[in-house]
């Protein structure tokens, strides 16, 4: 046993803790077994290609398809995400010998959002019609979006076709 946690150790430190809040905004059914095209930049960087295939996977994870061609997709998925300047939280506790202990830590806001559109409802309205919208917003130590899309999109797609606001989500993020 005692060589199963020494083995397993080093693996509890590549991986930290993603907490935040989801809301999510359903304004139409989302239809089933749908084409699904993810639009992103014309040349997108390993950040973007990483993302897209995250949010591709719970898609199909759901039954959707991945569009052969943009152009013949039902759905058009879209994301954004930020990550502001970071702060500094200066924090004093008590250690268990009664003596005062100071941290410091830098704390980076963070937001991620996933639209699904309707591509043939946006034609024929002529503007963008918004079928499932879901937004995520957390603050922690790490600034790289890499560390903490994953648990994004998986807090995200747990409300998938629901509506919710302030829902608290705790995952896990590579460090």
């Amino acid at each position: 046993m005692k060589r199963i946690l020494f083995l397993l150790f080093p693996i509890f430190l590549l991986v930290g803790c993603v907490a935040g809040r989801v809301n999510t905004f359903s304004n139409y059914e989302i239809p089933p077994k749908a084409s699904f095209a993810i639009i992103g930049s014309e040349m997108p960087t390993p950040t973007e290609r990483n993302i897209q295939k995250l949010i591709s996977d719970e898609m199909v994870k759901r039954g959707y398809v991945p569009a052969i061609n943009t152009n013949k997709a039902d759905l058009a998925i879209t994301y954004n995400y930020s990550i502001g300047e970071g702060q500094t939280v200066i924090s004093s506790k008590q250690d268990s010998y009664g003596r005062n202990k100071i941290t410091s830590e830098t704390e980076y806001p963070r937001y991620f959002i996933i639209n699904l559109i309707d591509i043939k409802k946006s034609d024929q309205a002529k503007k963008i019609v918004i079928i499932w919208q879901g937004e995520v917003y957390s603050s922690g130590g790490s600034s790289n979006i890499n560390r903490v899309a994953g648990a994004f999109v998986e807090a995200i797609f747990e409300q998938f076709g629901k509506s919710v606001t302030n829902e608290r989500f705790v995952g896990s993020a590579d460090l």
